[in-house]
């Protein structure tokens, strides 16, 4: 038995989320509808000996992104050696694009046995895209123009944002905190709520249609001048379920003037689903994206090639 780290990005509208979602009675049940059931029936293609079962770095929910995600996979070949990994990368990739879906992997990596895809990741970075309208038209513009390449990738914005409000609470969040409060309400009574998130940057970001839409189609491009795009970039080991939409959601609200430094002060020092202030609404899943998945290159050490 062989382990690969795979690396692999994409689109989550058409997808449940990145875990499969099975009954327990049945495990073995196969689920097209999310990431991780779409690369266990495509590397059945390989006829492995064993029932390939992916365990993610990263499970993202529905409708989220992913830049660069990673996961691994332990496979059994009927020669008894390794799967070489352009064969499981083209077999993979080769399915995706037949069945219409929007995953792609990016690389393949044998990795030694006792390497964890989840557990051994030091780093996960994501990004919230926003795009802020600069229209004073009375008339909504999301219902005068929406780019429609950004639909489903990008969240829109009607109301004027206060960005330096925003920098500032972002910067609440950087250091170890208990986040209970920005934590989806879960059953699991010993879940860890204490997160340390290594950074929480606001920078400004771009439609990248912009570029190539120039020399195509000078007459309409005055249209994306309507916004104004920002990332709103996170990067920490681990995050609970939900964390980040949350965290984005009250930023939103406090550059829109619901909330103030203080009331995210307050969500912070009393953790508790009690302090979630309901003028913050967590923002919505299509405007996030795992960007990159982050490991010591010792974890990553296959002792197997080295004999």
């Amino acid at each position: 038995m062989n382990r690969y780290l795979i690396h692999m990005s994409y689109l989550g509208t058409q997808f449940r989320g990145a875990q499969k979602q099975v009954p327990k009675a049945f495990p073995d049940q196969l689920d097209r509808e999310t990431i991780q059931g779409n690369l266990e029936i495509g590397l059945r293609r390989l006829r492995p000996l064993n029932k390939p079962f992916v365990v993610l770095s990263s499970r993202t929910d529905t409708g989220v992104h992913a830049l660069h995600s990673t996961c691994h996979v332990d496979l059994e070949s009927k020669s008894g050696k390794p799967f070489d990994s352009i064969l499981i990368l083209s077999t993979l990739n080769s399915y995706f694009n037949r069945c219409h879906l929007d995953i792609r992997i990016l690389n393949v990596v044998p990795v030694n046995n006792r390497f964890h895809a989840r557990h051994d990741a030091i780093k996960r970075t994501y990004f919230y895209r926003i795009a802020v309208t600069q229209s004073t038209s009375s008339l909504s513009p999301l219902i005068a123009f929406t780019p429609v390449e950004e639909r489903r990738r990008c969240h829109f914005v009607t109301t004027p944002l206060d960005i330096n409000h925003i920098k500032e609470a972002a910067s609440l969040f950087v250091g170890k905190h208990d986040f209970r409060t920005f934590m989806e309400t879960s059953k699991s009574h010993d879940k860890i709520t204490r997160k340390n998130i290594d950074s929480f940057e606001i920078l400004p970001g771009n439609s990248h249609i912009i570029q190539s839409a120039t020399e195509f189609q000078p007459g309409s491009i005055q249209d994306y001048t309507k916004y104004t795009y920002w990332d709103f970039v996170c990067t920490a080991r681990s995050f609970l379920h939900k964390q980040i939409r949350r965290m984005v959601g009250v930023l939103l609200s406090v550059g829109q003037g619901k909330l103030t430094y203080r009331d995210v002060k307050f969500m912070l020092q009393i953790p508790s689903k009690h302090s979630w202030d309901t003028r913050a609404v967590p923002a919505p899943p299509h405007g996030l994206y795992l960007c990159k998945v982050e490991y010591r290159p010792e974890s990553l050490h296959n002792n197997k090639l080295e004999q």
